[in-house]
């Protein structure tokens, strides 16, 4: 007589079968893309940044492509300061325009994870640093987000408030205690920043930092850009203004609003897609994923170079 023993299901019959066999099979395709793709990189799968790389092989596709021809026509190709670097997806996909590239990520977990992506994808021009930038040398404490483990964002230094983090009150925040070090300091090593890209991405402290490196933008003139929620961040409009010899343009994706359903209708009938503009002192718009400045001297003519096909 057979003996009939207890069964350990991995899936069991019927609906959890069909959710398997779906999922297994969606999961199989988008592995197929990805083994196809110039860059691979390591994720989690639970924030949104995780979830645009494994559809659509990067975070924020349409700026990187605006970054990428921005740096090709003015030339700006020696360096690429990437701060605030999260898991390399920018350091990552531009790499190939630089002839260095520095990043700086305060985050223990995400550092790693970065440090990751630049090994995987075989990059020898990356150098990560495992610290963040500000106006001095301290340690302070980070917040992630619930949800979201790209939007961390350093208690009591950061502009912008718990809702654009969608940190909810009700449950528990992992915190880390990182360092930070003054950014002056740091650019200060660096062997040459003419003709250098600085990014700034620092989920509220682009203020403190860009007024700390003020006189390195005006002594070796880098383009320089930052992510810029407009209404929660009046004061870089401010600090756009004190640039005289520099333009200030935006680059502003075309789905933005707090209502899924009409921004995935938006989509569906328009494309997802990313425009570069002069940005208007009495009319900027709510949210550019990066805020442009660029030196006088390189703007000329830029717009129409820009919109060359």
């Amino acid at each position: 007589m057979r003996e009939t023993f207890r069964k350990y299901y991995e899936v069991r019959p019927f609906g959890d079968a069909v959710r398997y066999l779906f999922a297994f099979a969606a999961a199989s395709v988008l592995a197929r893309g990805i083994r196809n793709r110039k860059h691979r990189f390591f994720q989690q799968g639970v924030g949104s940044i995780d979830r645009h790389i494994i559809t659509e092989g990067y975070f924020e596709k349409g700026t990187l492509e605006v970054m990428r021809k921005l740096i090709t026509v003015t030339g700006y190709r020696n360096q690429y300061l990437d701060i605030g670097g999260n898991i390399g997806n920018h350091a990552v996909a531009l790499s190939d325009l630089f002839a260095r590239v520095d990043t700086f990520e305060p985050h223990p977990v995400l550092f790693k994870v970065l440090d990751a992506n630049i090994a995987v994808n075989a990059i020898s021009n990356i150098t990560p640093h495992n610290f963040g930038l500000g106006n001095e040398d301290t340690t302070v404490t980070l917040v992630e987000s619930n949800v979201e483990h790209g939007l961390s964002k350093v208690a009591d230094r950061s502009a912008l408030q718990d809702s654009v983090f969608q940190f909810d009150p009700t449950n528990d925040r992992k915190t880390f205690a990182v360092k930070i070090r003054n950014a002056m300091d740091v650019l200060g090593t660096m062997p040459d920043l003419t003709k250098t890209f600085i990014k700034i991405d620092v989920e509220g402290m682009e203020q403190e930092i860009l007024e700390t490196i003020e006189p390195t933008i005006a002594a070796h003139r880098p383009i320089v850009s930052f992510e810029w929620f407009s209404k929660e961040q009046p004061g870089l409009m401010d600090f756009a203004e004190r640039q005289k010899d520099y333009v200030f343009f935006g680059i502003e994706c075309h789905d933005q609003g707090s209502n899924k359903f009409l921004r995935a209708l938006k989509i569906i009938l328009g494309g997802r897609y990313c425009s570069f503009q002069p940005v208007q002192r009495d009319a900027p718009a709510t949210f550019y994923t990066l805020a442009v400045l660029v030196p006088k001297e390189a703007a000329d003519g830029l717009l129409a170079r820009m919109n060359e096909a």
